[in-house]
């Protein structure tokens, strides 16, 4: 969601940074632009769709190569998806740009106050404010951007350049907005994702809230508030291969196919004596063992693996586990011991609800875990202890691999806290049985690629594995999917179900929930509704059912499944 990306270098920096707002096309957008020195002046290229459209907007107006540029994909917040409201936002006078991920809360006030004195906005976003602000300040480039931060409410991250500073990127953080500066060999970049550096930078450095950075040439500085500070390089592996799709059509689909190899992944990783997580693994059942609850936060897919790993926990009696909805977390006014210990979930590591839930968690005084498929995001680094899902890059917005790897990983912690171990040769067999049914699933998509309502039905564990099913289908379809405990079909959602609806049976492993769910299947059918019957499944493998016929299922109705509308791969808006 939102991409920042900027450069100052020796290299072409309008090329630069187009490239690096295509490594960042996965997140999710609408628009995308670029701000850079033309002359004496700051040019603006703009435009609503791809971002290769950008670069042939920026082929027919920039002939010379340029020194300094930033650049942005928006994912529309405030204000519809126009060139106007893509960013790059300029001032009134054409003296500053800015690209900016987050909410400023207070933009309409600062707008009615700018408007007084003159101001006439040209977009509808929040985002116009900031270089109006900043214009309004008197000082250098870096101290007239703290003065103007000074007055900015909410969490966001933005690069600020100027045509009276042809030599100099600014660079500002506050809250859960993610930003980081790479030296590399030709010049400083920046980043609102540090993969995007992979392979171009030597040092990568991350800002924390309420800090900024300035470039001038190659010297970075960097502030805390108004004070000078030294800061050091992040240590994590960067991955400099390129991410491709292989020989798949999308990237959904080569992910789905590699879920046994993430399987593989974890078992080396956890199944190992050697296992590098083995004394967290061990201080962390001590302190399960010692804790009243277990609270989990997380949003969205995350928020189900987290369901899951509270039933998991729930099923073997290990402890009063609570699930939290983090974006619903801080209205919710909930009941937090002093003795609990928290766990927050994402794929990303930068959701701003979750680390707004997590934020919550250490205010009062709980030690936090993380479950994350990126080692060195804002989530891992701000928690007591951070679990690796070993997914690897996960690009299709819709998450698959990701969604198993942490689940596996709760079940991981659930199992070691009774001494056992999970049984990962048996789930790989699995999920590559799973993903040779794929074209059998790929007749059942077809057959249905025209149902109207589709149900998906589960009882216990797999009641958790309905839900993210649903997410998935409607995900990527567009079309109506809802998972349903089935027991509670005749309690009000049979009152829907017709010869239009595909009723999905998720049937348990567990035979007395599996005789049970033959009951729902029956009011289903003598309702007329198609039933598509899943098979007993072990652990949270049975979604991968769902992810093929998601999947085909897009083909079939001429969709992209990597990028869905409207949503972004990693939500850092709250």
């Amino acid at each position: 969601m939102c991409g920042i990306f900027g450069y100052l270098g020796t290299k072409n920096a309008v090329e630069v940074v187009a490239d690096g707002l295509q490594s960042l096309e996965y997140r999710g957008y609408d628009s995308a632009g670029v701000a850079f020195h033309l002359g004496c002046e700051i040019s603006v290229v703009k435009s609503v769709g791809k971002v290769s459209e950008l670069k042939n907007a920026i082929k027919a107006k920039v002939k010379n190569p340029v020194g300094l540029s930033i650049g942005h994909t928006r994912w529309a917040t405030h204000g519809g998806v126009t060139v106007e409201n893509c960013h790059p936002h300029t001032s009134y006078c054409g003296s500053v740009s800015v690209v900016h991920n987050g909410i400023i809360e207070n933009y309409a006030a600062l707008r009615e106050e700018l408007g007084k004195s003159g101001v006439k906005f040209k977009s509808q976003t929040d985002t116009e404010v900031i270089p109006n602000m900043v214009v309004k300040q008197t000082g250098s480039l870096a101290s007239r951007v703290r003065a103007a931060c000074k007055s900015l409410l909410g969490s966001y991250a933005f690069l600020v350049i100027s045509k009276d500073d042809p030599d100099t990127i600014v660079a500002a953080k506050k809250g859960t907005q993610p930003l980081c500066v790479g030296e590399g060999a030709d010049g400083v970049y920046f980043s609102s994702d540090a993969r995007a550096l992979s392979g171009m930078c030597k040092n990568v450095f991350v800002l924390e809230d309420g800090e900024f950075a300035q470039v001038v040439g190659k010297e970075i500085t960097f502030f805390a508030g108004d004070k000078k500070q030294n800061k050091k390089p992040v240590e994590f592996a960067m991955n400099t291969v390129p991410v491709s799709k292989g020989k798949f059509p999308t990237f959904m689909e080569k992910e789905i196919n590699e879920i046994p190899e993430v399987i593989e992944n974890l078992r080396l990783y956890f199944d190992d004596k050697k296992c590098p997580s083995l004394p967290d693994l061990c201080d962390l059942k001590k302190r399960i063992e010692a804790c009243d609850t277990i609270h989990i936060a997380a949003c969205g897919t995350s928020f189900f693996a987290g369901q899951y790993i509270a039933q998991h926990f729930a099923t073997l009696g290990i402890k009063r586990v609570i699930v939290h909805i983090a974006s619903e977390l801080l209205c919710s006014s909930p009941i937090i011991g002093k003795n609990d210990i928290a766990f927050v979930i994402s794929q990303s590591g930068e959701t701003a609800d979750t680390l707004s839930a997590l934020q919550l968690f250490k205010s009062k005084g709980l030690f936090t875990v993380a479950i994350c498929n990126t080692q060195h995001s804002s989530i891992c680094r701000y928690s007591n202890m951070s679990l690796p899902t070993k997914a690897g890059q996960e690009i299709a917005v819709a998450s698959t691999k990701a969604f198993i790897a942490q689940a596996l990983v709760g079940e991981v912690v659930a199992a070691h806290v009774l001494g056992k171990q999970v049984d990962f040769k048996k789930y790989i067999v699995v999920a590559k049985d799973i993903v040779k049914k794929s074209d059998e699933i790929k007749s059942i998509a077809k057959k249905y690629k025209d149902i109207k309502k589709m149900f998906f039905l589960g009882k216990g564990l797999t009641t958790v594995i309905a839900n993210e099913s649903a997410l998935k289908v409607k995900e990527i379809t567009y079309k109506h999917a809802e998972g349903i405990a089935a027991g509670e079909l005749k309690h009000g959602t049979l009152a829907l179900v017709d010869s239009d609806t595909l009723s999905i049976v998720l049937v348990p492993e567990d035979e007395k929930a599996a005789a049970k769910i033959k009951n729902s299947e029956s009011e289903v059918r003598s309702r007329d509704s198609h039933v598509w019957e899943v098979p007993p499944t072990p652990s949270c493998l049975a979604v991968m059912y769902a992810q093929l016929f998601a999947l085909h299922k897009t083909y079939f109705m001429g969709l992209d499944p990597d990028k869905p509308r409207n949503l972004a791969k990693s939500v850092t808006v709250e």
